[in-house]
Parts: structure tokens; sequence; C-alpha cells
């Protein structure tokens, strides 16, 4: 047994934004509390009292403080609550099979109507004498 060991009197510290109790020897007036371990504890604190590691079920202990104190229990595990069952999972994007802006494809054109209007459009602007515009009125550009 080493003298870490023999100097315990069984005080357990957690910082309180810490996961983990700590087995701490008595620190001296004015010191911060460093654990077995040699982890420094600053700031606010939580502290019981006892030879045997607290059974709080929110922190686990310190298992290299354990070793070091000679703590012949196993690592206390923190008690689970009931598990939340994860979200659903997202459907998958169901991307089309073929280019929507390709010419030749239109099966997947989804305006036809406008598709239709723009190409008389446009032939009608590469030919000023076509029939088919005669009886509408002509746009001015």
């Amino acid at each position: 047994m080493n003298a870490l060991a023999v100097s315990w009197t069984g005080v357990w510290m957690a910082g309180i934004h810490e996961s983990a109790w700590h087995a701490v020897p008595t620190p001296q007036a004015g010191q911060r509390p460093v654990a077995a371990c040699g982890h420094r504890l600053s700031g606010p604190v939580h502290r019981r009292l006892g030879v045997d590691p607290p059974q709080e079920g929110r922190r686990t202990v310190c298992p290299p403080c354990t070793q070091v104190i000679g703590h012949s229990g196993k690592p206390h595990r923190p008690r689970v609550s009931a598990r939340i069952d994860p979200p659903e999972r997202d459907p998958d994007i169901d991307w089309p099979h073929s280019d929507p802006d390709d010419e030749d494809d239109v099966a997947t054109r989804r305006r036809p109507c406008l598709d239709t209007a723009l190409a008389l459009l446009c032939l009608c602007s590469f030919a000023r004498n076509c029939n088919s515009c005669a009886d509408t009125p002509s746009v001015v550009t």
C-alpha cells in the first residue's frame, strides 16, 4: 500500500461540471484539491465523505483513483435512464434518372405548355414571315 492510500481519509470530490468522482487526500488549507490520479479540481466542487465511492447515478468513479487508493470494488457505472428512441430516419432522396434540361428527353419535362410556347417564340424570331404567327399581334422588342 502506498503513502497516498495510507493518508487518504475517505473524501470523494467532483467539480460541478465534471462527470467523475475523484478520491482526494485531505488538502491543506488554501490549496486546490488534487485527486489521487493527479487531476486538479478547481472551482466549486461536490464533496462526499466515506471510504466507498458515492453511488450517485449521474457521475462515474475515476478508475485510476480507485486503483491508487487500493479500493477493491469495481468502478461504479452510472444508472441509465429510459432510452429515448432515435428520430425516424429521413426518406432517401428520389433523384431523377435523366436530365430535365435535356431537349431530347421529353418524358421528364415538367412544363410542356411553356416549352411549346418558348419553341414557338424562338421559331418566330428567326422567321419573321411565319404563317403560324399571322393571326397574333407582333411584339416589338
